[in-house]
């Protein structure tokens, strides 16, 4: 009987232990990505911001490359492509500044040199209409598919005297935002087997202990038949 109940319970532990490390996964993998895509808003605020920096009224200009040379060494404009090399190492994004007057920024040459396939995948009409939305004054958060494969793109507009200046836009292959549950489902999967385990301890010893007087009673009636 104990051998039944046995493999009752560990029965149970398996399933709990899937439908456990299936749940737990998947709120992780959707937590951290959701961190991911809000820490890239972040990083666009902030050249955002150091785009606003760097406007000067009607002597505003941007140059050509975030990770070229420009005889305008500022601090601002020092910063401003130290953060967006920054982003790129960290999330393989191609990121376009472009103010009011259509002066851009980019660095497409790097993303085009280091990830060429990624490169091919940006349309200047979505990039155009993102950009036109974004100078309206507005931010933009959107993932989306192309050639079966999905894109996260960002976007917030720039500031400077009180009116929009121009807009910063950048998108990045999905699997740069996306914590592949790969590297998440050993660690889930050890912390719920851990746990079954240890309820499922717990329950044999409970069910050993009520069961114990059951197994006595049943021995003597043995014996007595013998």
């Amino acid at each position: 009987m104990f051998g039944r109940i046995m493999a009752v319970v560990v029965a149970v532990i398996v399933l709990l232990t899937s439908v456990l490390s299936g749940l737990g996964l998947y709120t992780l993998t959707s937590r951290q990505t959701a961190i991911r895509q809000e820490n890239l808003r972040a990083e666009a605020r902030e050249i955002a911001y150091l785009a606003s920096l760097y406007s000067g009224g009607s002597t505003y200009t941007l140059g050509t490359s975030l990770f070229s040379g420009s005889a305008q060494n500022t601090v601002a404009l020092k910063h401003l492509r130290w953060k967006a090399a920054q982003v790129y190492d960290e999330y393989g994004a191609y990121i376009a500044i472009v103010d009011r007057s259509g002066q851009v920024m980019d660095n497409m040459a790097v993303t085009y040199e280091k990830n060429p396939d990624f490169a091919k995948t940006l349309n200047g009409k979505d990039i155009y209409e993102a950009l036109l939305t974004i100078i309206g004054g507005d931010e933009i958060s959107i993932r989306r598919q192309v050639d079966g494969d999905w894109y996260f793109t960002v976007g917030v507009p720039f500031v400077s005297g009180g009116l929009v200046r121009g807009a910063v836009f950048i998108q990045t292959p999905a699997q740069e935002i996306e914590v592949r549950a790969g590297t998440l489902l050993l660690p889930v999967l050890g912390v719920v087997l851990g746990f079954c385990i240890l309820a499922g301890g717990a329950l044999l010893l409970y069910l050993r202990r009520i069961l114990h007087p059951i197994s006595v009673l049943s021995g003597a009636a043995k014996a007595m038949s013998e």
